[in-house]
């Protein structure tokens, strides 16, 4: 009801000042009695006048009324409508940088339109907000510069490999599947990756999810079957799997990561050699 009052109070100055609110000797009081009746434009503080004009404007969803407000207030006035509204063009209308990618930053991340793009500084927090609102890769549409790196963050927000595809850089893309692969522990995926050694990285990554050995044997390029026996037998605390590793770092680092999560000190003899055993022990 409140706008219908305002327009009411508009209609009435063109007739006269309100006489009632006039009335009273105090100026807060007059104030107070303006805002009560709507009638912002006769209030004499200018902090009230914009709290006046920021309520009615909000109420009645016009941001013409903002364009009465001097400064930031006026683009704050502004940001609370496209916010109701959920209109980016209102974010077009404000006059501070800062407060309009704040507009596209809300209406993006928050609302699920596609502004994350006018974000600013705030573009890729809009889009992982975005992302995770939505539940789809579509505002990385919109990301022209940085659209690997915004399909690859959907792509693990979401745990699919669908947006991995949508990736440019062949290198960043088979991370992208191998990352979504390792996570849901789908060997399957790793079939999608075209390097080798990218393949032969999520393959270990698959087995380190799944605890499964095997599948270090399948690994064709020796760097890779070696870190992936570390990792293994790391997760299942199994000192005859860290001794397949080829490379002795992995291997020494895989008996020390056991020593130290069984809180066994002698495990650290099992690496074979001095050093090793040395920065093994250290760790207790």
């Amino acid at each position: 009801m409140r706008w219908i009052l305002f327009i009411v109070v508009l209609f009435a100055g063109c007739l006269g000042e309100n006489t009632d609110c006039l009335s009273y000797e105090s100026p807060s009081m007059r104030d107070s009695c303006f805002k009560d009746k709507g009638d912002c434009e006769s209030i004499r503080d200018e902090m009230q006048k914009v709290d006046c004009l920021k309520s009615i404007a909000k109420d009645m969803e016009d941001p013409s009324i903002c364009e009465k407000i001097d400064g930031p207030q006026g683009d704050m006035c502004l940001f609370e409508i496209a916010r109701s509204t959920e209109n980016e063009g209102i974010c077009q209308a404000m006059k501070d940088d800062y407060w309009m990618g704040e507009c596209y930053y809300e209406l993006g991340a928050k609302h699920g339109k596609l502004t994350c793009d006018k974000a600013g500084e705030k573009m890729m927090s809009c889009v992982r907000e975005s992302i995770s609102h939505r539940m789809d890769g579509e505002i990385c549409s919109v990301i022209v510069d940085k659209s690997d790196e915004c399909y690859n963050m959907a792509a693990s927000l979401m745990n699919s490999t669908r947006s991995c595809e949508k990736i440019g850089n062949e290198t960043i893309s088979d991370n992208c599947i191998s990352g979504v692969a390792g996570k849901l522990g789908k060997m399957q995926y790793c079939d999608l990756v075209v390097g080798q050694e990218s393949r032969d990285r999520c393959k270990t990554l698959v087995a380190a999810r799944i605890k499964d050995s095997s599948i270090c044997a399948m690994l064709d390029l020796p760097q890779w079957k070696s870190e992936c026996y570390d990792l293994v037998g790391r997760k299942l605390n199994d000192i005859s799997i860290c001794n397949l590793a080829q490379r002795e770092g992995d291997k020494s680092q895989c008996i020390s990561a056991i020593a130290l999560s069984m809180k066994d000190s002698s495990i650290c003899s099992n690496i074979g050699n001095k050093a090793g055993e040395e920065t093994c022990l250290s760790q207790f």
